[in-house]
């Protein structure tokens, strides 16, 4: 066919001269016959911007069909600008050689059951109406560049043995898997060498996939098999690679079952929901792609590689997914991601910033796994070899491990360098045994029905919020420690003093401050809260413990002492004993209230002593008798008179020796009854005050 031919002479018409001066559509009747008959099957058949009506293009298909055939057979066919009819069918033709119809804008076209065997070209053609490719057979490249088909289109079952190109516009319906009726087509579709989908733009629906997967007989046909693939569900096959990129999908895109043999790439803008469910891939990229709406990879596998590289999910749904050894999972983005029941041949690296939640209830991975989350959270699990259970729901910045268990060590951190550290808020239902918590807020964290809470372990101090403060003279007058949120709630809601308890780090979205009911803090319910915000206390303080830290488990200690105390009945012996103990001690914890109780004690006691406490020293005296002759020898009688008390440098000297030896001799000096019971007050007193400061100083200082 030459490149510039001959243009019919009719006015008007630009259609390529078939034969003298005339195109196709303006022979003559008597011509035309003739010109027809002379074409035989397998003729090429040049026809470039002919308008055909409906009976000119059937007499040309009659014309190409031999005997024996039903189908026309065309060798080379150019029918690049040509207006054929509303509904021409092409079905089940052959053509022999290339064939283009570049430019045409063809209207309900069948080419269903076609076979070309050599290159075929639709570049810039426009599809309205339906357009049908089922059964279709391209032998070699298929062009569809530019082209647009503006209503459904339909390739099911085709078979494309050479590179096929689809930088087209599909406003209507792409399907490409089996229809959604009639039932599974003979073949999959199948693109036996490089498929070519970059830039296209899939404005309805995209259906590659089988229309359904029976979830039983889906996962019964799913089996690995001696090559570490699963069989194939019958969706699109694509064996020597695909690329997507720059591809949109404004609607459903469905991959159901589908074929990766080879490398294939999807950096492309994915709009509605997206199912790449039971596929198989050899080697697939989604670096960079955009996932708007719910996509999943339910039950697929990837057999050499997965990246995701940048990619931007909404919910994404990898369950029941098998990856490779050493996969890495991003870094990503994701509003939330589920790898539920994954099943990862080694090591699983997953970093992926995630806005609302994390799942991974069932997901296996040999070597372990490595999770960091929203670029501020890391979860490790170095030894995941039975079903685990994890669930994370980590939401602007607030983690939520909220049912959760761990069936084998894991480690929830924020990494090192972060400006902001994760908020855990939620800790209900979780099995805490083997789950170690490094560097996270701890402020909002809630640790009611939380499992086995003295096997948790949090690396570094804990942090905790701390009780309230504030400028002097206002400042409440509360220990400065660490308390947990359940605390400040119960501080808030039913303590005297509750201002500036349960502050807003402490709470949750859209959690206000308690109103205020001091007078039911005695109360059956308060108390209540109290013993078991007390026995929170005690498993921390003990996980604390156990890990040598006994700093560390300090404030825990004191908290659940304070809860204890509170938790007691208001006018019970217990109370009074533990209210004694924190006013004097502070629970054995704070050695600057023993000193300060010591130096009360010795000033009450030097005072007394000074004052009551001893016997005025007696003196003899010897005065001369009345009655005595004058001038002769004076005569004296021995008289005992009381002397001066000891002064005050002696009685805080006594003080200080009474309240440091509690066994020594008896005194020498005298004292009153009243000074009897001041020194065993204060031999008492003395060693006690002293010893809990010393056991406080040793509670701190412990390593």
């Amino acid at each position: 066919m030459p490149d510039d031919p001959r243009v019919c002479a009719h006015d008007g018409c630009s259609g390529v001269v078939f034969d003298g001066d005339a195109c196709l559509a303006h022979l003559p009747r008597t011509e035309l016959l003739t010109a027809l008959e002379r074409l035989e099957s397998g003729a090429t058949v040049d026809v470039r911007n002919t308008t055909f009506t409906a009976d000119l293009f059937d007499s040309l298909r009659r014309a190409l069909t031999p005997a024996g055939r039903t189908e026309p057979m065309f060798r080379n066919a150019n029918f690049d600008g040509a207006v054929l009819p509303d509904s021409a069918t092409f079905e089940g033709a052959l053509f022999l050689g290339r064939a283009t119809f570049g430019g045409t804008r063809l209207h309900d076209v069948n080419f269903s059951a076609v076979e070309f065997r050599e290159a075929v070209r639709f570049h810039g053609t426009t599809f309205t109406g339906t357009a049908r490719f089922d059964g279709a057979t391209f032998g070699s490249d298929a062009d569809f560049t530019e082209a647009t088909f503006a209503g459904d289109c339909h390739f099911s079952g085709a078979q494309f043995q050479g590179p096929a190109h689809f930088g087209t516009t599909f406003e209507g319906t792409a399907q490409f898997g089996p229809p959604s009726e009639g039932g599974a087509p003979a073949k999959p579709t199948r693109f036996g060498q490089p498929a070519n989908f970059r830039r296209a733009r899939f404005n309805g629906p995209a259906r590659f996939g089988a229309v359904r997967v029976l979830g039983a007989v889906a996962a019964a046909q799913r089996r690995p098999d001696g090559h570490g693939r699963l069989a194939h569900s019958g969706g699109t096959e694509f064996h020597g690679g695909a690329s997507f990129d720059d591809a949109e999908f404004a609607q459903h895109a469905g991959f159901w079952g589908c074929l990766f043999k080879n490398p294939t790439s999807f950096e492309a803008d994915f709009r509605g929901r997206t199912r790449f469910d039971d596929c198989s891939f050899g080697s697939v990229s989604f670096d960079d792609a955009t996932f708007t709406g719910h996509s999943t990879f339910l039950r697929s596998t990837f057999i050499s590689s997965v990246t995701v590289n940048r990619a931007i999910f909404v919910d994404a749904d990898f369950g029941w997914a098998v990856v490779p050894a050493a996969t890495r999972f991003g870094p990503c983005r994701a509003a939330s991601l589920d790898l539920s029941n994954l099943r990862a041949a080694g090591k699983l690296v997953v970093r992926c910033s995630v806005d609302r939640r994390f799942t991974a209830t069932g997901l296996q991975a040999p070597d372990g796994v490595n999770l960091e989350l929203d670029g501020a959270l890391r979860v490790e699990a170095p030894d995941i070899r039975s079903a685990m259970a994890l669930t994370v729901d980590f939401r602007d910045g607030r983690l939520n491990l909220a049912d959760a268990s761990f069936a084998s060590p894991a480690t929830i951190a924020a990494p090192e360098g972060g400006k902001t550290a994760p908020r855990l808020v939620r800790m209900s239902t979780v099995d805490a045994e083997n789950l170690t918590l490094v560097g996270l807020d701890l402020r909002g964290a809630r640790f009611f029905n939380c499992y086995n809470r003295d096997k948790l372990r949090i690396e570094g101090p804990p942090l905790f919020a701390g009780t309230p403060v504030g400028s002097f003279p206002r400042r409440r007058l509360w220990t400065a420690r660490r308390a947990i949120a359940e605390e400040h709630l119960w501080r808030a809601r039913y303590d005297r003093r509750p201002d500036g308890w349960f502050p807003a780090r402490c709470r949750d979205v859209d959690e206000d401050v308690p109103p205020s009911t001091p007078t039911v803090r005695t109360g059956d319910d308060a108390r209540s809260e109290a013993a078991r915000i007390q026995a929170v206390y005690r498993d921390l303080r003990k996980s604390r413990e156990d890990a040598k830290d006994e700093p560390g488990a300090a404030d825990l200690y004191y908290g659940e002492m304070e809860m204890r105390r509170v938790a007691a009945p208001s006018r019970s012996v217990e109370r009074a004993l533990l209210t004694l103990y924190w006013a004097v001690a502070g629970y054995g914890l704070r050695a600057s209230r023993a000193f300060a109780t010591l130096l009360l004690v010795l000033a009450l006691g030097t005072l007394g002593f000074a004052t009551i406490g001893f016997k005025g020293s007696a003196q003899i005296e010897y005065r001369p008798l009345a009655g005595s002759a004058p001038g002769g020898p004076a005569t004296y009688r021995q008289v005992t008179v009381n002397g001066t008390r000891p002064g005050w440098d002696e009685a805080a000297f006594h003080a200080v020796e009474s309240a440091t030896s509690l066994l020594r001799p008896t005194p020498s000096r005298s004292f009153t009854s009243t000074g009897k019971a001041i020194e065993i007050g204060l031999r008492l007193l003395g060693p006690l005050l002293l010893g809990l400061a010393i056991l406080s100083i040793r509670g701190r200082m412990k390593r």
